[in-house]
């Protein structure tokens, strides 16, 4: 008996042992950065690469393309593990449209609201914990409360940052430009009630729009015709009324 248990003892350490260690290492590969070739911009955009510093001490680079003088300039921030191959086909059909256009980086998380005039969301989850939870979901179903804590226990000590801190929803409550908010109706990675929710901590004017059948996809390959046309509707009619 005494043996049996040393062995079933060994047997649940081992398994801890191996857990905790996968659990490290999908940490590691969730945190670490992406980094993949991007090479020359179309040459339809006619686009200037450009670089500048940021105020965490990191390098963004991007494109510049250059619109229609005094019609606007847009920034397109592609999303998290992408890079801005991603928002090619949104910025050939704004800069048809006139539009001036840069890559950017997150809207909602930093000390101040973002000095824009318009402001556009594609499937922002509100809160970092609900996002990890939802992803984990997805993958292991119902062991998503139990491992959702220990990935985001590792956030802290990897990176310096308090999980809580991510939370996209308390940023939205800031803004001070109208906003367009774009959702996808099956979308499992954040879900449409978290969309609802943040849509609702959102100050007016806002609008809120959501993609019938789409799920966690490039809104704009999915449907391009209404896609185009609710982005190029709101950006004239909010800088139409800015200038008024």
């Amino acid at each position: 008996m005494v043996q049996k248990r040393r062995l079933l003892l060994i047997s649940l350490s081992t398994a801890a042992v191996a857990g905790i260690a996968a659990l490290w290492m999908l940490g590691s590969a969730l945190s670490a950065p992406v980094t993949q070739p991007v090479g020359e911009a179309p040459a339809s955009l006619h686009a200037t690469p450009v670089s500048f510093a940021s105020d965490s001490g990191s390098t963004i680079r991007g494109w510049l393309v250059r619109g229609v003088p005094g019609r606007g300039a847009l920034i397109l921030a592609h999303s998290v593990r992408s890079s801005r191959l991603e928002m090619v086909d949104r910025a050939a059909f704004l800069y048809r449209a006139g539009y001036s256009l840069l890559g950017g980086a997150a809207a909602l998380i930093g000390t101040t609201p973002l000095a824009v005039q318009a402001l556009i969301l594609e499937a922002v989850y509100p809160t970092l914990r609900e996002a990890v939870s939802n992803r984990i979901r997805i993958r292991l179903g119902p062991l998503a409360p139990l491992l959702a804590p220990l990935l985001l226990a590792q956030i802290q000590p990897r990176l310096g940052i308090d999980p809580d801190s991510i939370a996209p929803i308390e940023g939205i409550r800031h803004i001070r430009a109208p906003l367009l908010l774009i959702a996808g109706e099956r979308d499992k990675h954040t879900l449409l009630t978290e969309s609802e929710r943040l849509y609702d901590a959102a100050p007016e004017p806002k609008t809120f729009w959501v993609v019938p059948g789409a799920a966690h996809v490039n809104f704009h390959r999915f449907d391009p015709v209404q896609y185009e046309r609710r982005i190029l509707d709101f950006l004239t009619r909010t800088f139409r009324e800015g200038a008024a």
